[in-house]
């Protein structure tokens, strides 16, 4: 095989329905510098088997098999196997164009850019929903947007594998976090950035083993905590966004807070980060939001009773 170019890794669980399809789309690549991770995080179903299969056809497929860890740690095993100059994230329920690497090393070539922005398009049920095509736009703009979550999945986009050398996702962001996370420290690294503006990435909207179809403390935890992360950047550089985070960061503390009361799924340090987070909050005018306000001053006040009403309900709600 030529030299590696490119790393294509594919974090995977519980993906048999939809893994096929994907890894068809990633073997048949119209370039051929590149090469393709498949990270099995001790998926229960055949997903590590369709894996060993597509490793077995064609040399350019690794597997690597580990106990299920999560996706963060999925990926830290990814960047430390890949090859490639260049990092892709695909998720396993998802698919890439023919051309994303060939497309995606062309603009390398003319530029030497550090990230590569490429268009998604998003499908639920066999439906385009919509399609988002980066724009040209200052490195500025573009922080701006990690920041406020516009671009917070980094399967939207392609980044030198020495970026994300020496970085960890915080433990309270690795559950559902860490793309928000890693989009912010990898833009804040970039100098340059090249935008390809058409469609390279097709998101598939329906698995239900997605992150997004769940609902549980360790959820909302990195749903807080990624928010009020932004609210630290925001607070040093966008001040004017810091009342908007505020608000979202007390939204996912409450929602943790409340459903960890039902499940009992987070430790007692990420409920003491969530009190002294709930209490730091109150000093942002935080326009509206008052169910959030007023489980906040239930939590402050040890009347969980509450919030363990409004939990339950949010529980039942989510599994109709």
């Amino acid at each position: 095989m030529t030299e590696v170019a490119v790393s294509i890794i594919v974090p995977v669980y519980k993906a048999e329905k939809y893994l096929k399809k994907c890894l068809d789309t990633l073997v048949h690549q119209t370039a051929t510098n590149y090469e393709v991770l498949l990270i099995d995080d001790g998926s229960p179903d055949n997903s590590g088997k369709i894996c060993d299969s597509y490793a077995d056809k064609y040399p350019r497929v690794r597997v690597f098999h580990q106990v299920n860890q999560g996706v963060a740690k999925a990926r830290e095993l990814g960047i430390k196997k890949a090859q490639g100059k260049y990092i892709v994230w695909v998720d396993a329920d998802d698919s890439a164009d023919s051309r994303l690497v060939e497309d995606v090393l062309k603009a390398v070539n003319r530029s030497h850019a550090d990230l590569v922005l490429y268009g998604v398009q998003y499908q639920y049920q066999g439906v385009v929903t919509k399609e988002q095509i980066p724009q040209e736009e200052e490195i500025s703009a573009m922080r701006r947007k990690s920041v406020t979550g516009q671009y917070s999945t980094l399967w939207r986009f392609a980044s030198l594998r020495d970026f994300w050398v020496g970085e960890q996702v915080p433990e309270e962001m690795e559950r559902s976090a860490e793309d928000g996370y890693m989009s912010i420290r990898l833009f804040i690294k970039a100098r340059h950035v090249e935008t390809i503006p058409k469609v390279l990435y097709y998101h598939i909207g329906d698995n239900p083993n997605s992150i997004r179809h769940t609902c549980d403390g360790k959820y909302y935890m990195g749903n807080f905590s990624i928010w009020y992360y932004r609210l630290r950047i925001c607070e040093e550089n966008y001040k004017d966004l810091m009342n908007h985070c505020a608000s979202r960061a007390l939204s996912g503390a409450v929602k943790a807070y409340s459903i960890s009361l039902v499940n009992h799924d987070l430790p007692e340090n990420f409920i003491e980060k969530l009190v002294k987070a709930i209490r730091d909050l109150r000093r942002y005018p935080i326009k509206g939001r008052w169910r959030d306000k007023f489980l906040g001053w239930c939590i402050l006040h040890n009347m969980d009773i509450f919030c363990v009403f409004y939990a339950r309900h949010k529980i039942s709600k989510m599994k109709k």
